[in-house]
């Protein structure tokens, strides 16, 4: 049986992992660097589909909106979630996460907004075209 990681812990993982991925692109040349510059434009987008379609809502739902349109400076969301969500819901939203984070566009769409219905609507199109560029790209290398 396989443990999910509860939905806080997993996105502290993750921002640890975007910061280093920036350190990274400042600090190589080269293919390196652009190695790490595609994973960071990955990681940030896949991270940020996520937290738009469960993280925010559930933070919303339990009364934290103010929090939710505070976050652009700091993650405030999760003493909101760690506070008011059973330790099984945070685990649901860890694995609920990592299904959208599979699914998510790689690139960022800042045509399509922030919001989380035309994300769910255009996603999965915006994912496969973004996958399979992601791959011709990589065959190209």
């Amino acid at each position: 049986m396989t443990t999910t990681k509860n939905v806080v812990d997993l996105l502290t993982d993750q921002h640890r992992h975007i910061e280093k991925l920036f350190d990274e692109v400042q600090s190589t040349a080269g293919q390196a660097r652009s190695r790490a510059f595609d994973e960071l434009r990955r990681m940030l987008s896949v991270h940020e589909a996520a937290e738009e379609i469960v993280t925010h809502p559930n933070v919303t739902r339990h009364g934290g909106g103010d929090v939710v349109e505070a976050r652009q400076e700091e993650e405030l969301e999760f003493p909101v979630l760690l506070a008011e969500t059973e330790p099984a819901q945070l685990e649901k939203m860890g694995a609920a996460v990592q299904a959208v984070e599979r699914i998510a566009p790689t690139h960022p769409h800042p045509r399509a907004g922030e919001s989380a219905i035309v994300n769910a609507a255009v996603g999965q199109l915006a994912a496969l075209l973004d996958k399979v560029r992601d791959a011709a790209r990589s065959a190209m290398r």
